[in-house]
């Protein structure tokens, strides 16, 4: 089941496709554990389409209805949430620091169908631009907090639990505001990543590859939320003070 996902170039920046190969599992999951936030957002999406639309609002009047303040600020909350538990979290789970983890597991050591490449550069492009791919690489996290929800269920009886479902809560709220911002634009989403995504079977693993799989999901995620709040700030600094973005504790 691991296979890795080929980021987009620079001449194909709309979507982040997804090179998925797929891999049955004998492993029969509940259906009622699969009942999460991701899932029940899918429904609220399923067979929702936007169309490119002659609209006659200025882009000053779609700015209004479409501002970076909010992506920035909902980047901003999930950051916060993952900082306040990651910490004891990962010494917890591979008994080391953020940093040692950080260093031994780096980005592309664990493949996985929902685990993109991550961004190569956080500097703004244009606006409808960024909006598409982050649309896009945030796709592929919903699918890969719900492995941390399941594997939580599972395998874990400890307190964490709630801390990575509000991240996942967190991670829904900011979704709807890029489709929001999207819906604006007139622009158009690429279901095909959600609909292979969500095709990807759970799988489970032996503890130590399942506990590291769970880290580099949290890490990756987390670096791709700070490159989406850097660019979006950039996009509009103009509204944002310097108190806006946190400085996380060192672990």
């Amino acid at each position: 089941m691991a296979v890795m996902v080929s980021s987009p170039s620079s001449a194909a920046v709309d979507d982040i496709q997804p090179n998925i190969s797929i891999t049955s599992s004998n492993q029969s999951i509940p259906n009622a554990l699969l009942g999460g936030s991701f899932s029940h957002w899918l429904l609220q999406k399923e067979g929702r389409e936007l169309v490119e639309k002659d609209i006659d609002d200025t882009d000053e009047e779609k700015e209004e209805s479409c501002s970076s303040t909010n992506l920035v600020l909902s980047a901003v909350r999930c950051l916060d949430f993952i900082d306040s538990f990651r910490c004891d979290y990962v010494l917890e789970r591979l008994g080391f620091s953020w940093s040692v983890a950080d260093g031994l597991y780096p980005p592309g050591s664990i493949s996985a169908p929902y685990l993109p490449d991550l961004p190569t550069s956080c500097i703004p492009t244009t606006f409808k631009h960024d909006l598409k791919y982050f649309y896009s690489l945030m796709q592929h996290y919903l699918v890969g907090l719900e492995h941390l929800v399941l594997d939580e269920i599972l395998f874990h009886t400890d307190n964490y639990m709630e801390n990575i479902d509000q991240v996942d809560r967190e991670l829904n709220i900011l979704m709807l505001h890029l489709l929001h911002c999207m819906d604006s634009y007139s622009l158009e989403p690429n279901n095909a990543v959600t609909y292979y995504l969500t095709r990807v079977i759970y799988t489970e693993e032996p503890r130590q590859p399942r506990d590291e799989r769970d880290f580099v999901i949290l890490r990756d995620f987390r670096v791709s939320l700070q490159c989406l709040r850097d660019v979006f700030w950039e996009l509009e600094n103009s509204h944002f003070t310097p108190q806006l973005i946190s400085m996380p504790k060192n672990c």
